[in-house]
């Protein structure tokens, strides 16, 4: 182990590495919190990023008047404040009222607005527009699509850009039509076409096949973590879509967290003509999260990613991921864009705009410098690779980890998956108070630790 990481520690020296208070958010708010002459506002700003609502409503008594319409906003919905969040509504309606052609001022704030009250950002796009409220035409296809499809022309919604075209593949009832928005899409972001005619939407049997990419890297060994419980109407295509890289993975550990379905019959005829499926079967129930760590200590690639058993990767996901990640040696992590979409072939976000989100369980990272930490998944139900993200963060540093800003993932949407229940999920207004509070949990644990570094200098 000492041999092979040797060449890889040496590069790391010779890098001149950021200052410890610009090593991760966590540090520069721990920064500035040692600093008597920072004004208030700046750490506001920082709790309030990461989730520190407690001391962000602290802060908020002193600064009054100074909080912006979109901060208040922020904080009333961290504490699910649905009294408090109609109050600045109001004041956020008549503030775009006013401010008619600033859509700078206009379009974060109804975006924000969008899955709590859609509504009130329904008005206010009446009133301005769809040039000016981007998140309208969005929240009308999801209230009213009869409505949306009176309103809005194909060509109005590709002014939106990419995901103008996953809009106007939610309003077309022709499946063909929907599959020719999707490619439309993915050729917007610079991707080939992935999947076949019809596939998307008879979902338990797409093979995501795409014509194979010739890669310009050198490859490096690939693990890819599938966790699974009782989903056989999709491990399959989950799977497919895996072999069907156009940087074939080294090995794709399958996790089956103790299903009551066929979920572990479908892998086994998978694997018995892929030698690089394997399957472990947990005698329990454990949660995603745990059962992650059972196949990271089990991986040996040199690079390690995750995909649930109900999601889809785009065939250049893997080689997209590896190339960006051995283009710097700064980085330790790189992650993707993703989509959520349902049988019936409509796209969701919990944000309700934009369509494309960017989601933490698209890490993909350096196996040997992360297990040099010994860095596991925490022992939680939901929102746990959130929490791995932000501790990768704070271990490595903000500059270790890079976005990007391509939709490589498609995630089934479905009613009872961990994004959706009622226990885990979001409610009606995009909320979840329990991921809300166990974010601040593991906020203040990071903070805690960054607060320590910066008092040793380190």
């Amino acid at each position: 182990m000492r041999n092979s990481l040797s060449p890889y520690i040496k590069r790391l020296a010779r890098h001149k590495w950021p200052k410890k208070s610009e090593k991760s958010p966590y540090h520069e708010l721990a920064a500035l919190y040692q600093n008597s002459y920072v004004n208030r506002a700046r750490i506001f700003d920082g709790c309030l990023g990461l989730g520190l609502r407690s001391r962000a409503l602290e802060l908020s008594s002193a600064l009054g008047g100074e909080l912006s319409l979109l901060q208040r906003l922020e904080l009333a919905a961290l504490f699910g404040d649905m009294e408090q969040i109609q109050a600045v509504a109001v004041r956020i309606y008549e503030g775009c009222i006013k401010s008619r052609g600033n859509s700078k001022f206009v379009a974060p704030l109804t975006q924000r607005l969008a899955p709590i009250l859609p509504g009130v950002v329904r008005e206010i796009g009446e009133e301005l527009g769809m040039d000016q409220v981007p998140s309208y035409a969005a929240v009308v296809s999801m209230i009213d699509p009869d409505a949306a499809r009176r309103l809005f022309g194909k060509h109005e919604l590709l002014s939106l850009g990419g995901d103008g075209r996953l809009l106007a593949a939610n309003l077309s009832s022709d499946q063909t039509e929907k599959l020719r928005c999707l490619q439309d899409y993915f050729s917007f972001h610079g991707l080939p076409p992935a999947l076949s005619a019809g596939s998307l939407f008879s979902w338990g049997e797409i093979d995501a096949r795409a014509a194979p990419v010739e890669s310009d890297i050198k490859p490096k060994p690939v693990s890819v973590i599938v966790t699974a419980y009782n989903c056989e109407a999709l491990i399959q295509a989950s799977l497919l879509s895996l072999l069907n890289q156009s940087l074939p993975p080294s090995e794709i550990i399958v996790v089956d967290d103790a299903s009551t379905d066929r979920t572990a019959e479908k892998v086994r005829a998978l694997s018995s003509s892929n030698r690089c499926i394997s399957l472990i079967t947990l005698p329990a129930n454990v949660g995603t999260y745990k059962a992650k760590n059972v196949g990271l200590l089990r991986a040996g690639g040199d690079y390690v990613t995750f995909q649930d058993a109900d999601d889809l990767s785009h065939p250049n996901r893997l080689e997209t991921c590896a190339q960006e990640l051995q283009s710097d040696i700064r980085l330790v992590a790189v992650s993707c864009n993703y989509l959520r979409v349902d049988r019936e072939g409509v796209f969701h976000s919990p944000k309700v705009w934009p369509l494309t989100q960017w989601s933490p369980n698209t890490l993909f990272f350096d196996r040997r410098c992360v297990s040099r930490y010994g860095l596991l998944m925490d022992d939680t139900r939901f929102g746990g690779d959130s929490e791995y993200a932000a501790r990768m963060k704070y271990m490595f540093g903000s500059i270790a980890h890079r976005k990007i800003k391509k939709p490589l993932l498609l995630a089934s949407h479905r009613e009872e998956s961990l994004m959706t229940s009622r226990l885990t999920g979001l409610n009606a207004q995009g909320m979840s108070m329990s991921r809300v509070a166990y974010q601040e949990e593991w906020s203040e644990r990071l903070l805690s630790a960054a607060l320590r570094d910066v008092e040793l200098g380190r």
